[in-house]
């Protein structure tokens, strides 16, 4: 009789504290932090500062990759997340999309438990993956490019990398998701 009075309590009890650990979550502060590995085509741009850093066999490899519609890209994008209160802060998952200016480049999902302890930070690895040569195409090949160009020191305009990220907290074995998705920007040039 006891056992079927503990397990929902214990249950619920659970289930409350994921709900207070997830709305800790939502009231941490969340920035684009330091992006790192960026490759295109196989070529890593990291210590690229002007179009005249390449060389000739990597400006080839590019314009090939251009020519089969096929210009992979891969970035690790840090999301600094600060813990401003002195309760634990937690989630079970992220959803997010990742954008160049305001065309949506990818999208996908961490399942992972992310804790940021009272009056702590941490940074959150995210991996995104794209193929820009599909963009280059569309209505945002203005963003893309500028943004490529700015990344080679060849632009004065400024470039924003934009991440939308959705926090889903567990409840049992069901992950129950914000109504909306928090925006963060960072601008580049």
């Amino acid at each position: 009789m006891l056992n079927r009075i503990w397990i929902p309590a214990l249950i619920l009890l659970s289930a409350c504290a994921q709900v207070k650990q997830a709305k800790n979550f939502s009231e941490c502060e969340f920035n684009v932090g330091k992006t790192s590995r960026v490759v295109v085509a196989g070529i890593s741009l990291d210590s690229k500062k002007s179009a005249s850093d390449f060389n000739f066999l990597e400006i080839g490899k590019l314009l090939k990759a251009l020519g089969d519609k096929n210009l992979p890209m891969s970035a690790n994008v840090n999301v600094d997340i600060q813990n401003q209160g002195e309760k634990m802060a937690a989630i079970n998952k992220i959803e997010w999309k990742a954008f160049i200016e305001d065309t949506e480049i990818t999208q996908g999902t961490l399942v992972k438990r992310i804790e940021v302890s009272g009056g702590k930070n941490i940074s959150v690895l995210i991996n995104v993956q794209a193929n820009i040569a599909e963009l280059l195409s569309g209505d945002g090949r203005g963003d893309i490019m500028n943004f490529m160009s700015g990344m080679m020191g060849g632009s004065e305009k400024e470039s924003s990398i934009k991440l939308k990220i959705k926090p889903y907290f567990k409840v049992g074995n069901k992950f129950v998701g914000y109504p909306g998705y928090i925006n963060l920007t960072k601008r580049v040039n």
